[in-house]
This record gives structure tokens, C-alpha cells and sequence, in this order.
């Protein structure tokens, strides 16, 4: 109770912050706070803990503060026990499904002692969790024990999003590709469909470096308004979807990749001028006289 990092949505009326919540749960026995899933939402109506008879009404979590609530609690050998929330935990909190108290409440409030089902063990740094695990393992063999990676956990629980976004990545990798090709196809055509105008130049003294460079400037104009319009529609709905998301994750900013950006633009740029490369040296080895042979 005096080290928790866990805020609170909703405190109750009385408390000035989350750290007096915790200390009157710690201090004072008959207190709680309840997770955010057994309160409704106005956005949201889907409510999972305690079973379709527990409701919470008058609350939603878009509420600044709520007056504390008397509740009925039962444990699971049957002994009921009163208890008063005096808080809401943020949807950010790892306690899904639960109601938190302090032992002493328990101790005062049940005829038997609950027996502990979970312990939360904090590794040092330098401590492999598989190994720390397997000791755990062996030395409480007798108890069943069975220990979890959290970080591994949360790890395997988003591998399908992961799956996702590199599926995505690579619709999107495709879709660069494509681009960059179908640049390197309009240099092509403007080299044969600017063939007269290419000889017209030849014959007014253009060398043919500088005919190349006229297509190199052209194709990097078009690229470099891609690559900005892309990167600007990219940047404008995240710092919106950042900005929305903040007010209900505390801690969340915005924060731009540019490292990231700055190789996708230099890897784009570099493709596109390579792709435009080739007809540009076509289009500088346009001999005048036979641009100009036929109108």
C-alpha cells in the first residue's frame, strides 16, 4: 500500500488523491476500491464482473468522483462480509475482474483466513526469468507451484497484433515498391514521347548531362511530393488518435519516430532516383539528327 503505482479513475468524496485512498485502505479495515470493469460507461454498456445480478448505478468512469458505496461481499467458502469502495482503479491497471483490500480487513471480516493463490515475485536485473522460475518450481515442488513470465505473457497475448501490423508493414512495403516502380515506368515513357523535345534541346547545345538531370530533377520533384504528402496523412491522424487516447491513458504523448521516418524517406528517395536513373541516361544519349528526322 505504500509503494503502489496504480491510479485511480474515480476517488471518492473526501480524499483529496489516490495516495489518501491507499493509506485509508491500509489504515482503516472496510475499505476497497473496485476495478474500472465492474463500472458502466457512458461510452460502453458491456459490464463482466460480479455476473448479471451486480450492477453498479449513478457511477459511470467519465465521473471526476463518486460518493462511497456500501457493498455485500462474499468470499469463496460462502461468509459474507460488508465492505465500502471508496475508489475506482484506472483502466490501465493490471487488476482485471477484482476488488482490492488490505489483509487486515479480511483478517477482521472472514471466520477462516484465506489462503493466498498468487504471489507476485520481483526479479532483480540481471535475473533470467526462466531460470528464477524453474528454481521457484523445484524448491516448491510439494505446493504445485507454478510460476509465469508476466513480460512473456503479455508478449504471447499480443503476438497476433504483431501479426497484423507486419502484415500491414508488408502491404505497405509492396505498396512502395510499387510506386517507385511505376515512376521508373513514366521516366521511361517520357524519355520515347519526348523524343523530338529532347533532340530540340541536343540541337539548341544541351549536353546530354544536362538533358539526365532535367529527368533526375523532375522525378525527384515527384518524389519528394509523395514521400511528404505521405508522411504529413500519416502524422496528422496518429497525433489525433494519440491526442484522444491520452485522456483516458494517463502518461500517453506523442512522440514522432523521426529516426524511423528519416530511413523510410532516405530508402524511398534513394529507389526513386534509381528507378529514374536509367531513363535518364537513355534520354541523354538521344542522338539530335535522328530526333529530328522525322515531325
Amino acid at each position: 500500500m505504500e509503494t503502489v503505482g496504480y491510479d485511480l479513475a474515480i476517488i471518492a468524496e473526501g480524499y483529496e488523491s489516490d495516495q489518501e485512498v491507499w493509506e485509508a485502505i491500509r489504515d482503516r479495515p472496510g475499505f476497497a476500491v473496485i476495478d474500472s470493469y465492474a463500472v458502466p460507461s457512458r461510452q460502453s454498456t458491456s459490464i463482466v464482473i460480479g455476473g448479471p445480478d451486480f450492477r453498479i448505478e449513478g457511477l459511470y468512469l467519465e465521473d471526476e468522483s463518486m460518493e462511497p458505496i456500501r457493498l455485500r461481499a462474499r468470499d469463496p467458502h460462502g461468509a459474507t462480509f460488508e465492505i465500502t469502495v471508496i475508489g475506482v482503479l484506472d483502466q490501465t491497471a493490471g487488476f482485471n475482474f477484482a476488488m482490492i483490500t488490505s489483509q487486515s480487513t479480511l483478517d477482521k471480516a472472514l471466520p477462516e483466513p484465506l489462503v493466498p493463490t498468487q504471489y507476485y515475485v520481483d526479479l532483480a536485473d540481471d535475473v533470467d526469468p526462466q531460470v528464477a522460475g524453474a528454481a521457484l518450481e523445484s524448491a516448491f515442488l510439494e505446493y504445485g507451484l507454478e510460476t509465469v513470465d508476466q513480460v512473456q505473457e503479455i508478449k504471447d497475448a499480443q503476438a497476433s497484433q504483431r501479426a497484423i501490423e507486419q502484415l500491414l508493414l508488408g502491404f505497405l512495403t509492396l505498396g512502395l515498391i510499387v510506386g517507385v516502380a511505376a515512376l521508373g515506368v513514366i521516366s521511361s515513357r517520357a524519355v520515347v514521347e519526348r523524343r523530338q523535345q529532347i533532340g530540340v534541346l541536343r540541337a539548341l547545345g544541351f549536353q546530354g548531362s544536362m538533358v539526365s538531370w532535367s529527368f533526375m530533377i523532375e522525378a525527384s520533384f515527384v518524389a519528394l511530393l509523395g514521400i511528404s504528402l505521405g508522411a504529413g496523412l500519416a502524422l496528422i491522424p496518429a497525433y489525433q488518435m494519440i491526442s484522444d487516447l491520452a485522456s483516458d491513458v494517463p502518461g500517453l504523448t506523442f512522440q514522432v519516430p523521426w529516426g524511423s521516418i528519416a530511413l523510410v524517406v532516405g530508402l524511398a528517395y534513394g529507389m526513386a532516383l534509381l528507378a529514374t536513373y536509367l531513363p535518364s541516361r537513355q534520354a541523354a544519349r538521344v542522338a539530335p539528327a535522328e530526333a529530328l528526322r522525322y515531325e
